[in-house]
């Protein structure tokens, strides 16, 4: 069995032997966490808004959290950390693997949506919409 993609993302030779190029998709979804982070952020304050109606006031305060709550805030923080902190340090790390390695051609590709990604976890929500809507998002 013979099986080829592009950019040599996926080459199996045959169906005894192990995917060979399988690997460097780690390295899109290191470049892809930013956005997960920033998709966690906007459902779930979406999801809070619109069925409360406003932001809980004991999601402010911890030891009054229903399970609910514990669990987004669990999944925001963990998103948002790796989005904001891991996704770029993880991203080079994999770059020295020669597992991960695409091409030179793909990682800067890849390198400008982290970095768009970087940009828009850090500055997005705050800097590029207006004050009313976040204001309204968060309430």
């Amino acid at each position: 069995m013979t099986s080829r993609v592009s950019d040599g993302l996926l080459a199996v030779e045959d169906s005894e032997s192990l995917p060979k190029k399988v690997l460097p998709v780690i390295t899109w979804v290191f470049t892809d966490l930013p956005y997960l982070g920033l998709f966690m952020f906007a459902t779930m304050a979406l999801n809070v808004r619109l069925a409360e109606g406003h932001w809980p006031t004991e999601s402010l305060e911890v030891k009054d959290m229903t399970l609910g709550l514990v669990l987004h805030d669990c999944l925001f923080i963990t998103s948002f950390l790796l989005g904001a902190f891991a996704a770029g340090p993880l991203w080079l790390i994999s770059l020295f693997f020669s597992k991960f390695r695409i091409s030179a051609r793909i990682h800067i590709v890849q390198a400008g949506i982290l970095i768009l990604g970087l940009f828009l976890i850090w500055l997005g929500p705050f800097e590029l919409f207006p004050s009313e809507w976040v204001v309204w998002f968060l309430d």
